[in-house]
């Protein structure tokens, strides 16, 4: 699993003596407000499974979680810690502006568990291009399975 971080720093001089002006554009909507961390973290006292992925694929918080990988883009597959029958779970997903870049930004779980090993939850992770839904890593998301 690659984990790519992408900040981008421009810096433009002006010339005949003048000083030089930096501007950053930043990878994430918001400005990062945590860094990401080891699984574990969260305080979701009533979910048997809760996970935070910012789109760097990084577990920013979790319980219930023994590994996120992300095998393609735009692709990601969420090892429960515990044994459950994740044919059987409902869970909710939604997408995290802050983490993500972009808009029109969507998250959606797969109950077809498509493209992750047996025993892990599917979720993909969009954004638009020309108006065509894309599978995108500039997508940060949660997921609770209550």
């Amino acid at each position: 699993m690659k984990k790519i971080l992408v900040m981008t720093t421009v810096v433009a001089a002006a010339f005949a003596g003048a000083g030089a002006v930096a501007v950053s554009a930043s990878s994430t909507n918001d400005p990062p407000a945590q860094a990401g961390r080891a699984l574990g973290g969260t305080n979701t006292k009533y979910a048997r499974l809760s996970v935070f992925v910012n789109n760097s694929g990084q577990v920013v918080r979790s319980k219930g979680v023994a590994a996120v990988t992300r095998p393609s883009t735009g692709q990601y597959c969420i090892d429960p810690a515990a044994t459950f029958d994740v044919a059987k779970i409902v869970p909710s997903v939604s997408v995290d502006w802050s983490t993500s870049l972009g808009s029109d930004l969507s998250a959606y779980w797969r109950s077809s568990g498509g493209g992750c090993p047996a025993g892990n939850i599917s979720v993909v992770t969009y954004v638009p291009v020309s108006g065509t839904p894309t599978l995108s890593n500039n997508v940060g998301f949660m997921l609770v399975v209550p």
